[in-house]
């Protein structure tokens, strides 16, 4: 009988051990998940922002390419309305 109960009592014991280092085990998990999730997160963020900082400077170039070119053609434009004094 005094087996019975030692068996007993090591057992309820090595349970509840087993018990508390799990959850204690899942909490540390979930931290670790949640740090790799947000680590994650924020390298996907970066690609996104890099891709929209090299779609910008591709604009930007645009934009002065264009403005220039308005340039140019308000330049020939007034060269054509110019009076002609040369008679």
């Amino acid at each position: 009988m005094n087996e019975m109960l030692l068996t007993t009592i090591v057992s309820a014991i090595t349970g509840l051990g087993g018990f508390i280092y799990g959850i204690k085990k899942d909490k540390q998990d979930l931290v670790t998940k949640s740090f790799n999730n947000i680590l994650l997160q924020i390298q996907v963020y970066e690609e996104i922002i890099e891709g929209l900082r090299t779609e910008i400077q591709t604009l930007t170039r645009k934009v002065e390419e264009q403005q220039q070119i308005i340039k140019d053609l308000e330049t020939k434009v007034s060269e054509m309305i110019k009076p002609k004094t040369n008679l």
